[in-house]
């Protein structure tokens, strides 16, 4: 309608989501006017938290009035639950409600003084006041018979009662019994002040047997344990799946060890590990090598496997002192960063015996794929391990042998023999064997040299070669009044070595009558000038230098002459007397050179002597005497040549 009378009532309505207000509306009159009672609005619907709801409701989101379709979370006090939990803002016709009046009830839960000791048999874990539940001790750690407890609520307070439950604390193995421990004892609860004894588990721990007691500590049971002493072993190290263990077991006890390797090919980074105490308790893995002066460098990183690099020896250079060895490695990952590679030279071989070694070592750290290893200043003729060695990682000191060789460096020549002093009287020349130190000695070598400073035409050379077994030589020929030099020089593969040497010059001898001269003829004997020819010529000077040559006269009869002869102290000729034996002659080397004649008795005069006439009717006898002489030694022929003159009369001479 468009008009209404006055006192007429107008219901009104607004569209969904919202309500008239006032809902009804009515025509009065004031005055001469007809007008509405109110003037109405379209308000959107809303619910209202109404004041009378319980006082102990907690709202999610916090406020007067809720739209349609709001939904609010509701929350309690300790030991209440919201009923419901969530309320919903809904249409009830023509107005906004919620979907229920909420209220907070009372619950218990297994929280609270739900007592510790006992489980519940429902699967429950909400009770409202009024409800009982049946409990049992927990079998782990008390004993007692079942009962009942009942959700109550006293003075706004909800909780259980608890009256009847009787559950005694006792010690079973659970709680803080110690795992590294067993029994002796099948009994598995012990009250209060109860004694039980233990042993470590073997197979994971080590230890004494000791005695453990259950005690009660504030209202708390519990073992007391301080007299245990289980030490932990190392378990069987989960590292890289390629390792091997020798042994191979589950746990390993104090200072045990165990070596370690790799399949395929591998190599683990380290070899040995032992099992070490840590603490009081526990034990861990320590690498076995750096273990010294009993502190131990504890294993913090995984024990892995690498590829071990492959060592290709090339070409081998070998001298006296140098050993030079060529190589390759490969694979390329495990020559290059990830292993240490380092080359060493070792003598190899005791440092005693007659062949005095220094133990020398070298080293050289090798990097790359390919390269050269040089070992120098070494001992020549020895014997030396040329060693590559590898590391992994390369943090770790090279300890893996990659490639070994024995390598003799090369022979040289060896040193001078030692010799003895010469014997004079045993014309041996005598020298110590030499020591294969520098080679095997294969032989000596000796070269003989002799000459004679009175004569610079005579030069004899010899070289002769003995065995290694040879160490004494005899001189021969032995030429009397020569300057030798003899140089011995021990021989090896590698040739001559330094020469030791004998310098002597022997002595004169007699000189030496040629075989081929037994005796003098005289001819041409004159008995009327009282002179005879003797017949001379050069002698060799075979044991010396010849000085002169002698002429002695001799008119003895007695055949004593040649004794005479000999004496050094023969006197010239002299008239005023008569002797029988007298020097006619000294005729010096130079002058003979070659045959000659001598005239005997001729009245001259030689260097002092006088060759006096032969006198008549007498025997008479010619003696020649050599005389060598050198360097303050004198020395004449062993034997003189005579010449027998016969009578001389005068009838001969005419």
């Amino acid at each position: 309608m468009q008009f209404y009378a006055p006192g007429e009532l107008v219901t009104l309505s607004c569209p969904a989501g919202y309500r008239p207000s006032p809902p009804v509306i009515k025509c009065v009159r004031n005055g001469s006017q007809a007008v509405w009672s109110e003037t109405p609005t379209c308000q959107q619907e809303k619910c209202e938290i109404s004041r009378t709801w319980d006082s102990g409701l907690q709202f999610a989101h916090e406020g007067q009035f809720y739209a349609l379709g709001d939904s609010v979370t509701l929350n309690c006090s300790e030991g209440y639950w919201p009923s419901p939990p969530v309320i919903k803002c809904v249409r009830n016709g023509s107005q906004a409600v919620w979907s229920e009046i909420p209220a907070c009830r009372g619950v218990c839960t297994m929280a609270g003084n739900w007592p510790s000791s006992v489980s519940a048999a429902s699967a429950r874990t909400e009770f409202a006041v009024g409800e009982s539940v049946l409990v049992t001790c927990r079998p782990e750690q008390y004993e007692g018979s079942p009962a009942w407890v009942r959700c109550t609520e006293t003075a706004g307070h909800v909780e259980w009662d608890t009256r009847n439950v009787s559950c005694v604390e006792v010690c079973t193995r659970a709680g803080n019994w110690p795992p590294s421990v067993s029994a002796a004892s099948p009994q598995t609860e012990f009250a209060v002040g109860e004694w039980v004894q233990v042993t470590c588990r073997p197979e994971q721990y080590e230890g004494s047997p000791a005695w453990v007691q259950c005690t009660e500590t504030a209202g708390h049971v519990e073992w007391d344990t301080r007299n245990v002493s289980c030490v932990e072993k190392c378990p069987r190290p989960q590292w890289d799946p390629r390792l091997r263990f020798v042994p191979d077991q589950p746990f390993y006890g104090q200072n045990e060890h165990t070596t370690l390797s790799c399949s395929g090919g591998f190599q683990p980074s380290l070899s040995v590990i032992r099992c070490v105490r840590w603490g009081q308790t526990r034990s861990h893995w320590n690498a076995w090598s750096v273990c010294a002066w009993g502190a131990c460098r504890r294993i913090t990183e995984n024990v892995t496997c690498a590829v071990t690099p492959r060592i290709i020896p090339g070409s081998l250079e070998i001298s006296p002192t140098t050993i030079k060895l060529h190589w390759t490695c490969e694979p390329p990952k495990s020559c290059q960063g990830s292993w240490k590679i380092r080359a060493q030279c070792q003598l190899d071989g005791p440092l005693s015996g007659p062949c005095q070694r220094q133990r020398l070592t070298r080293e050289q750290p090798l990097q790359g794929l390919d390269g050269t290893v040089t070992c120098s200043s070494l001992h020549p003729f020895t014997s030396y391990r040329v060693t590559i060695f590898g590391g992994y990682p390369a943090t770790r000191s090279p300890s893996t042998v990659l490639y070994r060789q024995r390598v003799t460096t090369s022979e040289t020549a060896p040193d001078k023999p030692e010799i003895e002093p010469l014997d004079l009287s045993t014309k041996t020349l005598k020298w110590k064997q030499l020591l294969p130190c520098k080679g095997a000695i294969i032989g000596y070598q000796l070269n003989i040299t002799a000459r004679r400073e009175y004569n610079s035409d005579f030069l004899e050379v010899k070289a002769l070669r003995v065995n290694q077994s040879v160490t004494k030589y005899l001189l021969q020929p032995w030429r009397h009044g020569t300057n030798y030099t003899v140089t011995i020089q021990g021989l090896t593969a590698a040739g001559l070595g330094q020469a030791s040497h004998w310098d002597f010059e022997t002595d004169i001898s007699e000189p030496d009558i040629p075989t081929n001269i037994t005796a003098l003829s005289i001819y041409s004997i004159s008995p009327s000038s009282g002179t005879a020819l003797l017949p001379l010529q050069p002698f060799p000077e075979l044991h010396g230098p010849i000085r002169e040559y002698q002429i002695i006269v001799s008119a003895m009869q007695n055949g004593s002459e040649a004794d005479t002869c000999r004496s050094p102290g023969l006197q010239p000729f002299n008239s005023s007397l008569e002797r029988d034996v007298y020097l006619a002659a000294v005729l010096p080397a130079h002058n003979l050179t070659g045959p000659t004649d001598f005239v005997l008795g001729n009245g001259a005069r030689h260097y002092g002597y006088y060759n006096a006439p032969l006198r008549p009717h007498r025997n008479y006898t010619a003696f020649v005497r050599v005389v060598s002489r050198w360097k303050q030694v004198a020395l004449d022929s062993p034997g003189t040549l005579t010449a027998p003159l016969g009578f001389v009369s005068s009838q001969a001479r005419s």
